[in-house]
């Protein structure tokens, strides 16, 4: 008995320094090992960080670059500037210039006497040996040698003389058509209705250039009195088709549309088609405010041929004010006509060249918005996202998350999550938009309604069609107590319920007639958005009906 627990003691003996060798090598092998493990996760963790440094390094590099190239933009900007006013003073200084000198020829040339350059008096014609007298258009004999002949009278033109003549006036008072000071174009204003008072023409020319300098420094409505004057001195003078007429015209209908006056559209327009110098800048800026006035009154057939002309002629060229503004002028006729690709790439181009420009943020908003409405009507969502994604953040920043346009911004991000197959992130977004909208404007509203819509089709696509009855159903009852159960609203509505109950068999009779009738209803509707067509209508394949 003794011996058999001496040895069950001994061999539990054995057991427990079998057992503790092996803890000591595991022990031993996880000290030896757990430094070479640290030493990997660390080479991992500076690996890491040398890459982050370095894409931080890229994204600084890429930063400053954007930053020196925008710089570089605006030196160039206003160099073009300087030079592009600096050009216009010269060539009005030479036209001053060449028109006093055909002043003075013409002057002299009246009064000098036909004499030769010799100081004694030419003798008598020597008798002809024919015995018919001299005519009239032969002369009776040689000219002396070196005899001056009489430089031809030059016919100055009365407008290129009082051209000049305001012009000089204009250099004494040190004023341009690029600008001046108020106080300046005021007493220079006062001046030359003094001096110039006896030439009409000259003081129409003082006037347009007091008009427009008035105009160059933001004053268009002090611009006004002194164009309209020049313009009817011209007219009534030189004749309402006379090139110098017409310019007074552009540059009356100019500062007209800047201040807002009913008559400049007629008058541009009736510029624009006599000007025959279309290089002319004035005649440039007239077109852009015409064109501008013809958008804003929805005349677009009116409009388009000028946009689309005044693009072509800064297509290629370096990113101006101007030329912005004309492309965003023409992308907004290309999405009237239904071309939106066009009108996309168009508003690429304008946001592209805002970094290196002080561009409005409430434009690059809007453009960003359109954009992202463009490619969500052409099924790119994920080529919409990133707009969706740029106005919901400055939405945020600038109003809060309780503001309306932040609430539809959130929307059409949700929007592109599900098109983009992301139905549980986009019901999430539906349902916060719909709380706070509910709070903020009750159940009924419209905008909550249309919100319950999009989160029907989310629970729809999510598999609970139970839920996304009772929703649509909800929704028809409350459009139909408020008397607004019609358009595609009401359309998108009914095809949801009838795609949800075709789902089911025991509905599928019932929900497949309401879900052809409401595709066929939205196919109707111009204003539905694509959008809602593709979903409510695929709902016919998706369910092989």
């Amino acid at each position: 008995m003794f011996a058999s627990s001496e040895q069950g003691s001994g061999f539990g003996a054995g057991r427990l320094i079998v057992a503790a060798a092996a803890i000591f090598f595991l022990a031993a092998g996880l000290l030896i090992a757990w430094p070479g493990g640290l030493r990997e996760r660390d080479a991992a963790t500076l690996g890491e960080a040398a890459m982050l440094r370095e894409r931080l390094a890229r994204s600084e590099s890429a930063r400053q670059t954007l930053v020196r190239e925008r710089d570089e933009a605006v030196a160039t900007r206003d160099t073009m500037n300087r030079a592009r006013a600096a050009a216009v003073r010269r060539a009005e200084r030479i036209e001053a210039e060449a028109a006093a000198r055909r002043m003075e020829t013409a002057r002299v040339a009246a009064a000098r006497p036909d004499v030769s350059d010799t100081h004694e008096p030419p003798g008598p014609p020597e008798p002809s040996s024919s015995s018919e007298p001299p005519t009239a258009a032969e002369p009776a004999g040689p000219r002396p040698f070196g005899a001056r002949t009489l430089p031809t009278p030059v016919e100055i033109a009365p407008e290129v003389a009082a051209a000049a003549l305001a012009l000089a006036f204009l250099e004494r008072h040190g004023v341009t058509s690029a600008g001046g000071s108020g106080v300046t174009l005021t007493e220079v204003a006062a001046a030359a209705e003094a001096e110039l008072a006896t030439t009409p023409l000259a003081l129409a020319s003082a006037r347009l250039t007091i008009g427009l300098a008035h105009a160059a420094r933001g004053a268009p409505a002090d611009a006004v009195t002194p164009l309209r004057a020049a313009w009817a001195t011209r007219d009534a003078t030189l004749g309402p088709e006379h090139p110098d007429t017409i310019r007074a015209a552009l540059a009356l209908g100019t500062v007209e549309a800047d201040v807002g006056l009913p008559a400049a559209q007629d008058r541009l327009r009736e510029a624009v088609q006599r000007s025959p110098a279309r290089d002319d800048p004035l005649y440039r800026t007239a077109v852009d405010r015409l064109s501008g006035l013809l958008l804003s009154a929805g005349d677009v057939a009116a409009a388009e041929p000028l946009v689309r002309a005044a693009w072509e002629t800064h297509r290629g060229t370096p990113a101006s004010e101007e030329s912005v503004r004309v492309a965003e002028r023409l992308a907004r006729i290309e999405l009237s006509r239904g071309r939106r690709g066009e009108a996309a790439l168009l508003l690429e181009g304008v946001l592209a060249s805002a970094a290196g420009r002080a561009a409005d943020e409430a434009t690059v908003l809007e453009h960003h918005a359109t954009l992202a409405r463009i490619y969500r009507d052409l099924d790119r969502p994920a080529a919409a996202m990133p707009h969706a994604r740029f106005v919901l953040e400055s939405r945020q920043r600038s109003s809060g998350d309780d503001d309306d346009a932040t609430l539809d911004a959130l929307d059409e991000v949700a929007r592109l999550e599900l098109d983009l197959g992301r139905a549980a992130e986009a019901e999430r977004l539906f349902v916060k938009s719909l709380s706070i909208r509910e709070r903020r404007h009750g159940r009924a509203a419209p905008a909550v309604l249309a919100v319950q819509d999009e989160i029907a089709l989310v629970t729809l696509v999510r598999g609970r069609s139970e839920e996304a009855i009772d929703r649509c159903r909800a929704t028809i009852a409350l459009r139909q107590a408020a008397g607004t159960d019609e358009g595609w609203r009401a359309a998108f509505t009914r095809s949801t319920l009838g795609a949800a109950l075709a789902t089911s068999p025991q509905h599928r009779a019932e929900g497949e007639p309401l879900l052809r009738e409401a595709c066929l209803h939205l196919g109707d509707v111009d204003s539905a958005p694509p959008r809602v067509r593709r979903w409510a209508c695929g709902w016919l394949e998706r369910l092989g009906l």
